[in-house]
């Protein structure tokens, strides 16, 4: 028996959900660049020490910036994705789901996460849609 789009959505939110999946918010660039930044500057003005404290001061700074920028994978999918998102999601998750043999597991909830082969096609196929179609990374 196919399985509804719904239903597809319902099974990443959970598989989501016990993977505590997170997407970094935009500024995961700014922190980068800014660790960069201070890395090569303490390079010019102090040589190798300064390149190591360049590097420890930016990246402290940046990851105290950034310690509450993640957001739930779930919160993502149920408030962010506009209808074309959310039909691309779905066509992942089928695409994904498409060899795994099962009989409309999906609609227990428990049973999803028993399953491995399916919490995995569920998770590989969330993963895929988030870094290429919404080009997020993930914290797990």
């Amino acid at each position: 028996m196919p399985l509804k789009g719904t239903e597809l959505i319902e099974a990443a939110e959970i598989v989501a959900r016990e993977r505590n999946m997170q997407v970094t918010v935009k500024c995961a660039t700014a922190g980068t660049a800014f660790t960069a930044a201070t890395t090569f500057a303490g390079a010019l003005l102090g040589g190798p020490p300064g390149l190591a404290m360049g590097a420890i001061f930016g990246g402290l700074t940046s990851a105290f910036c950034m310690k509450d920028q993640f957001r739930s994978v779930v919160d993502v999918i149920r408030h962010d994705l506009t209808p074309g998102q959310r039909q691309k999601l779905i066509k992942h998750l089928e695409d994904a789901i498409k060899d795994v043999d099962m009989i409309d597991i999906v609609r227990y909830a428990s049973a999803i996460m028993s399953h491995e082969q399916l919490a995995l096609a569920i998770f590989e196929g969330l993963h895929n849609f988030i870094t290429s179609e919404l080009h997020q990374q993930i914290k797990m």
